[in-house]
C-alpha cells in the first residue's frame, strides 16, 4: 500500500486497509495523536513560535508541509514536519 493517499488527506485506504475499524488498540492512538497535535500547534501559536494563519483557503489535497508554508510561513512547515515525525 502506498503512503500517497495518507499524505494527501485521503484516509479511507488507511482506515479500512489497516484494521483500525473496530480495533480499540489502534483506534485509541488514531484518535489521540491528532488531538495532541492540535494542542501542540495551539501552544506554539500562542507562544509566538509559529505565526497565526493568514486566511488563505487551500485545496484539501494540499500536502501538509506545503500547506503549512503557504498559510503560515516556514515555521509552520517545520512544526508540521515535527508533528508528522
Amino acid at each position: 500500500m502506498s503512503l500517497v493517499p495518507g499524505i494527501f488527506g485521503i484516509n479511507e485506504p488507511i482506515i479500512f486497509g489497516l484494521p483500525i475499524v473496530l480495533n480499540p488498540v489502534l483506534l485509541i492512538p488514531f484518535a489521540l495523536v491528532p488531538t495532541i497535535n492540535i494542542i501542540i500547534s495551539y501552544f506554539c501559536m500562542e507562544l509566538g513560535l509559529v505565526n497565526y494563519t493568514n486566511g488563505i483557503q487551500l485545496p484539501w489535497t494540499t500536502p501538509p508541509i506545503i500547506s503549512g508554508f503557504l498559510v503560515s510561513g516556514w515555521q509552520s512547515s517545520v512544526l508540521q514536519a515535527l508533528l508528522i515525525y
